[in-house]
């Protein structure tokens, strides 16, 4: 009975974790406050992109 127990809870486990989004190498995919914006650039040599998130201050100057 015992390991019907904690295969049944093994496999509630693996099922949740399905339902979830993984995340991608350079976490596009993830949840942000505030949309994501993309700059693109060479550095020595190497195309990068680099992404930022432009977020006006509440009490600003």
């Amino acid at each position: 009975m015992k390991q019907i127990c904690v295969f049944l809870l093994f496999f509630s486990v693996a099922a949740s974790a399905q339902q979830k989004q993984s995340l991608s190498i350079t976490l596009e995919n993830a949840d942000y406050p505030y949309p994501l914006n993309f700059i693109s650039m060479s550095i020595e040599g190497q195309d990068v992109r680099m992404a930022y998130m432009d977020i006006k201050p509440a009490n600003y100057n």
